[in-house]
C-alpha cells in the first residue's frame, strides 16, 4: 500500500477522534466504523482491487479499520466527559437541596395551618397527650422523614418522664425516672444529640443510639424530650432545618400546654381537682343515656362536707382547700374510670356510678365514704372541724332523669345530717337503707 493511502488515513482518524469526544461511546464507534469504510473505499478507488492480493496491504487495511473504529469509541473519555458528569452531579445535589427545602417548608406550612383546628378537635378527647404525640410524629415524618419517634413529657417536678402514647391498663402510662442515659443528658443540658456528629456513650455500652434526640423547652422550663430513630433528612447534613424543627416543636408544645391548661381550668375545680358542675352534668348526662340504652342500673352519691363554711369564716381558707383536695384525691384514686365525679357547689361533691344496683351501691359508696372520712380525720388542722354526710339515690325499674336522681341524693344527704349518719341510702321505693361507719370492710 502506497504512502499516499496512509496519508489519507491521518486526517480521517483525527476527525473520528474529535467526533468521538462529542458523540459518546456508542455513536463514536459507529462513526469510526463508517469512516473506516470510507477510507477502505478510497484505498480501492486509488490503488485498485489488486491491492487485496498483497498480504501486507490487506493487514494494513484491517489495522486501519480497527484503529478508526476503536478511536471513535475511546475518544469520548476526556475533559468534556468529566465536566459533563460533574455538572450532572452538581445539578443533582442542587436539585436534592431544593427538594429538601421545598419539602420542609411545605410540611411546616401544612402543620401550622391545621394546628388550631386540630387542637379544638383533640382537647376534649380522653387522652389529648396521645393525640398530640401522633401530631408530632406526623409533622416530623412529613418534614424530615422521621420514623420511630418517641416523645416524652416531663412530670413529677421534672424527675420523671411519661410517654405521650402507650396507655396501659386503666388508662395509666408507665413513667420512667430521668437518669444519666442519653435522654436524661439531653434533657439536663438542653444540647441536642445528632448521630454521626456526637459520640454516644450508650452506644459504646451496647445500647443503640437514636439518629436525633432533642429537648423541648419553654425558656428555662423543660417541657419534654423527643427521640427519633431514623431520618431521611439528616440533622448533620441540614442543621438549619433541624434547629428550625426543634424551635417549631417547642412553640407548638407550649401552645398546646397553654390550651390544655385553659381547658382544664374550665372543666376542673382547682381546690378539689374534680370536675366542675358544668363538666360533671355534661359527662353524667352522656353516661346515663348510655347506661339506660344498655339496660344498666345507675346511682348517684352526694358527699356534703360539713364545717367548711366555719373554716372560711374564720379565715382558714388554706385548711378548707386542703380538705377538698384530700377528698378529691381519695375519690380520683378509688372511683372507676367510667364513673363521673365533680364538685357541684361550695361544700358538696357528687359521684355518678354506672352498673350498680342498690345492694352494690350501698357497699361501694360505704367503703369510699369510709376512706374519705379516715383521710379527713388524718389531717390535724381539720380534725374535729369537718365531717362528711353522704346521701345515695339509685335508679329503679324505670329510667330516672339525672337531675331527678341528683335531687333525691341531695335530699338523702340532708337526711344523713339530720339523723347523724355517715351514709343515708335512698332506694327506688323511697325506703331508706343506712350505712353505719365500720359496717363494710375492705377497700374499694
Amino acid at each position: 500500500m502506497s504512502l499516499s493511502m496512509l496519508l489519507l488515513w491521518f486526517p480521517i482518524v483525527l476527525a473520528v477522534g474529535v467526533a468521538g469526544r462529542l458523540l459518546g461511546r456508542g455513536r463514536g464507534l459507529a462513526f469510526g466504523f463508517l469512516c473506516s469504510l470510507f477510507w477502505v473505499s478510497l484505498v480501492f478507488a486509488i490503488a485498485g482491487v489488486g491491492v487485496s492480493s498483497d498480504p501486507w496491504s490487506v493487514a494494513a487495511i484491517v489495522a486501519g479499520v480497527a484503529t478508526l473504529t476503536l478511536v471513535g469509541g475511546w475518544s469520548h473519555r476526556g475533559v468534556h466527559g468529566d465536566l459533563a458528569i460533574r455538572s450532572v452531579s452538581e445539578a443533582a445535589k442542587l436539585t436534592s437541596g431544593e427538594s429538601v427545602e421545598r419539602r420542609f417548608l411545605s410540611s411546616i406550612e401544612k402543620a401550622l395551618g391545621r394546628f388550631d383546628e386540630w387542637t379544638d378537635e383533640t382537647l376534649p378527647s380522653n387522652d389529648p397527650w396521645a393525640d398530640f404525640g401522633e401530631y408530632l410524629r406526623s409533622v416530623l415524618s412529613d418534614a424530615l422523614g422521621a420514623t420511630h419517634v418517641h416523645p416524652y413529657r416531663v412530670v413529677g417536678d421534672g424527675a420523671e418522664l411519661e410517654p405521650l402514647h402507650g396507655a396501659g391498663l386503666l388508662g395509666t402510662k408507665s413513667r420512667v425516672t430521668v437518669g444519666d442515659d442519653l435522654i436524661g443528658r439531653v434533657l439536663a443540658t438542653d444540647v441536642s444529640f445528632v448521630a454521626g456528629v456526637d459520640q454516644c456513650e450508650d452506644e459504646i455500652a451496647g445500647t443503640s443510639a437514636p439518629a436525633w434526640c432533642f429537648a423541648v423547652t419553654r425558656g428555662r422550663e423543660r417541657l419534654g424530650v423527643i427521640s427519633v430513630g431514623t431520618l431521611d433528612v439528616s440533622p448533620a447534613a441540614h442543621p438549619e432545618a433541624a434547629r428550625a424543627m426543634e424551635r417549631l416543636v417547642g412553640e407548638v408544645w407550649s401552645v398546646f400546654v397553654d390550651k390544655l391548661e385553659a381547658r382544664s381550668a374550665s372543666v376542673t375545680d382547682s381546690a378539689s381537682t374534680l370536675g366542675t358542675r358544668d363538666a360533671f352534668m355534661r359527662d353524667a348526662n352522656i353516661a346515663i343515656r348510655e347506661s339506660y340504652s344498655l339496660g344498666e342500673p345507675v346511682a348517684i352519691a352526694v358527699l356534703a362536707v360539713q364545717g367548711l363554711r366555719s373554716l372560711t369564716d374564720a379565715g382558714r381558707w388554706e385548711v378548707a382547700d386542703d380538705v377538698l383536695h384530700t377528698i378529691g384525691g381519695v375519690m380520683r384514686q378509688k372511683v372507676r374510670l367510667d364513673d363521673c365525679v365533680g364538685r357541684i357547689d361550695e361544700s358538696r361533691v357528687v359521684w355518678f356510678l354506672r352498673r350498680v344496683d342498690m345492694a352494690l351501691a350501698k357497699l361501694v359508696v360505704g367503703q369510699l365514704v369510709s376512706h374519705v372520712d379516715e383521710a379527713i380525720r388524718s389531717c390535724p388542722a381539720a380534725a374535729g372541724s369537718v365531717r362528711i354526710d353522704c346521701g345515695v339515690s339509685c335508679s329503679g325499674p324505670e329510667d330516672v332523669a339525672l337531675r331527678a336522681l341528683l335531687v333525691q341524693a341531695l335530699d338523702a344527704t340532708s337526711r344523713a345530717r339530720v339523723e347523724n349518719r355517715l351514709v343515708f341510702f335512698e332506694g327506688d321505693s323511697g325506703q331508706p337503707a343506712t350505712y353505719v361507719q365500720g359496717e363494710a370492710g375492705g377497700g374499694i
